[in-house]
């Protein structure tokens, strides 16, 4: 089954300031090592999915910083910023139009990845459930502090070894409930990475988020009008208006 990376390389700039600003945020720095953290993503990837079908989501504004460093991924650029809900819903119809029933890997573009054998297993092992069950699959990590500047996804019913259903997200908690929740030992840090076949998270999008999968509808076969359909999807989080509900 043909595969697709999903970069998702917006930003406004605010993390790591003032190194990164919004004319060159945190996924162009390079912070560890000579390539910078987008170029990373893409070479960590790259035996799962050749630069040709690797798609990278960013905005008009950052066009021409994204081709430098990235110049044979394939570009959808946003005419504006609308969260992670736009991006990966656009990102889903375009895959579907591209290649019908792909699988789509939708990764951060600013991540440093340490133990990148286990990174490569853990995505391919992703990929085999979503085109075999047809699942939406997160990639959670295994928290070691009670952090409250990430979200967490709480584990259910294991359906394989080191798999299993997701009970519930939950967005930023305080001190107490972070402490909660690594004591509970079932949650875990939502690390941003979603792996489905583009078709699966079209059919998401049209049974919680039906306008937004008419929007969609109409951009595929009304390309040139982008910029005035898109600034009508909500600005919501991928997680927040599909995974919470699915």
């Amino acid at each position: 089954m043909k595969r697709f990376a999903i970069i998702m390389a917006g930003g406004s700039g605010t993390r790591f300031w003032p190194k990164s600003t919004r004319a060159n945020p945190k996924q162009f720095l390079s912070l560890a090592g000579a390539n910078s953290l987008i170029q990373q993503t893409s070479l960590r990837i790259k035996n799962l999915v050749p630069p040709k079908n690797q798609f990278v989501v960013t905005t008009e504004s950052l066009r021409k910083l994204t081709r430098k460093h990235l110049p044979k991924a394939t570009l959808l650029c946003e005419p504006e910023g609308r969260n992670t809900l736009a991006a990966i819903a656009w990102s889903a119809w375009t895959v579907e139009e591209t290649s019908p029933g792909a699988t789509m890997i939708v990764l951060p573009s600013d991540a440093f990845i340490q133990n990148e054998n286990a990174y490569r297993e853990v995505i391919g092992q992703s990929c085999e459930i979503a085109e075999s069950l047809n699942m939406i699959v997160c990639v959670g990590i295994k928290p070691n502090y009670p952090a409250t500047g990430y979200g967490y996804i709480q584990a259910g019913e294991n359906l394989r070894s080191g798999v299993s259903r997701i009970m519930r997200f939950v967005e930023k908690p305080g001190p107490e409930k972070a402490e909660q929740f690594i004591n509970e030992g079932t949650y875990c840090w939502n690390a941003g990475i979603f792996i489905a076949k583009s078709s699966t998270i079209i059919d998401e999008v049209r049974r919680v988020q039906p306008a937004v999968a008419a929007i969609m509808d109409q951009i595929i076969k009304k390309p040139r009008m982008l910029k005035s359909l898109y600034k009508k999807v909500p600005k919501l989080p991928f997680d927040i208006a599909i995974m919470e509900r699915t």
